[in-house]
């Protein structure tokens, strides 16, 4: 398994997504200067940066940021990060600059 990126080498915790999910982290816009994550209603859309894919995820890179289906991410904390279980299939677009 890798470690994610910002978690520490001697963490225990690892997350490893299967199928077709990845790992995501909010947006910088989701989430207030103090770390505090929006909820639902205060942001539109949904965006986050991808920082792993599970073997089956087939158009999403990591490094994408992406828009997807508000509501449908599970929301984790590994280690103090936050992070976002997101299915491709839930996502509707990368944005591009």
């Amino acid at each position: 398994m890798t470690i994610l990126p910002d978690q520490p080498v001697d963490s225990r915790i690892r997350l490893e997504p299967l199928e077709a999910y990845l790992v995501a982290v909010p947006s910088a816009s989701e989430t207030t200067g103090s770390g505090l994550v929006l909820p639902q209603i205060v942001k539109r859309p949904s965006t986050g940066m991808v920082r792993k894919i599970g073997p089956d995820v087939k158009a999403i890179r990591v490094d994408d940021e992406i828009v997807y289906k508000a509501g449908l991410a599970v929301d984790m904390t590994v280690d103090g990060t936050h992070y976002l279980l997101i299915r491709e299939s839930d996502v509707i677009a990368r944005l591009q600059q």
